[in-house]
């Protein structure tokens, strides 16, 4: 029992780690604009896109419940095959729109103050909708919920403060968009194995 939590822990966490490609790319480019991301803020970003990827783990798991196990299955491997050619097809075309996010964010603004709570909140169900295809295949993979939920937002804000960071002491060279390919091939991986294991 200790053993498969174990492995369930690590195979999400390093799954989580590497799907938070893209949050990084975000925090160097918010670094590139010599914005500090206020710790705070970050947390209660987090806080609105775990609810908003719990949700839809949740109701994921309640609609394919009691259907039979082969074509919860075949849905599961569809969504996140189709999450991870999408992806893949990103990172070859080495799209990365960072910039522009941040940009747009209403988190570049220098004055945290300026933003409420509940708008910090709001965007983060927002990030966490974006999110929607990733978080209901792997509630239709069979991963527990609360577990996922905490670990991917554990690493959303690694990502981000670590990219933040790194651009704070120097660290300008862009992201390279090709890094999407590992999020993407291990979403379709998982997709092939819950078909055939």
């Amino acid at each position: 029992m200790v053993v498969k939590f174990l492995e369930t822990f690590f195979l999400l966490f390093f799954l989580a780690l590497t799907m938070s490609v893209d949050d990084f790319s975000v925090g160097v480019a918010y670094g590139l604009f010599k914005v500090k991301i206020p710790f705070k803020t970050l947390l209660i970003t987090v806080l609105g896109s775990a609810t908003s990827t719990w949700g839809v783990m949740l109701i994921g798991k309640f609609i394919f419940t009691n259907l039979p196990d082969s074509i919860v299955d075949w849905s599961s491997a569809i969504v996140l095959g189709a999450v991870g050619c999408k992806m893949l097809y990103n990172g070859w075309k080495q799209k990365d729109d960072s910039m522009e996010y941040v940009k747009n964010h209403p988190l570049t603004l220098n004055d945290s103050k300026s933003v409420s709570i509940w708008e910090t909140y709001v965007v983060g169900l927002g990030l966490g909708v974006d999110d929607f295809a990733q978080a209901l295949g792997l509630a239709l993979a069979g991963f527990p919920i609360v577990l996922t939920v905490i670990l991917l937002e554990v690493a959303e804000m690694i990502a981000l403060l670590s990219g933040n960071y790194l651009a704070f002491k120097g660290f300008s060279k862009k992201v390279n968009g090709k890094l999407l390919i590992i999020p993407g091939i291990l979403l379709i991986l998982i997709g092939v194995y819950e078909l055939f294991f």
